[in-house]
C-alpha cells in the first residue's frame, strides 16, 4: 500500500478521497478511529492509502486537483541531515 496523503485535516482527506473515487482508484482512510479514541487530535493524522500499482495514477489525479501529496517513489522516510 502507498500512503498518498497524511493529514489531520478531515476536509483535506475527504476531498482527496473524493478525487480518487472520481478517478476510479481504490482508496482507504487509516487511523480514523485511532485519532477519535486517543483524544489527541492533530497528533498523528489520518492516512489515505491506495494500492501500489495505482500510485502513479493516484499521484496524477491528486496533483491535478491541487492536493499536495507524496510522490510515488517516496517511502515516507525523511533523511535526518
Amino acid at each position: 500500500m502507498w500512503v498518498a496523503l497524511q493529514s489531520d485535516n478531515p476536509v483535506e482527506i475527504s476531498f482527496a478521497q473524493h478525487c480518487l473515487n472520481e478517478a476510479g482508484i481504490w482508496n482507504a482512510v487509516l487511523d480514523d478511529a485511532a485519532q477519535a479514541f486517543s483524544g489527541l487530535a492533530g497528533v498523528q493524522g489520518r492516512r489515505l492509502i491506495v494500492n501500489d500499482p495505482d500510485a502513479d495514477a493516484a499521484h496524477t489525479a491528486l496533483s491535478e486537483a491541487g492536493v499536495a501529496c507524496r510522490a510515488p517513489d517516496d517511502d515516507g522516510v525523511e533523511p535526518l541531515f
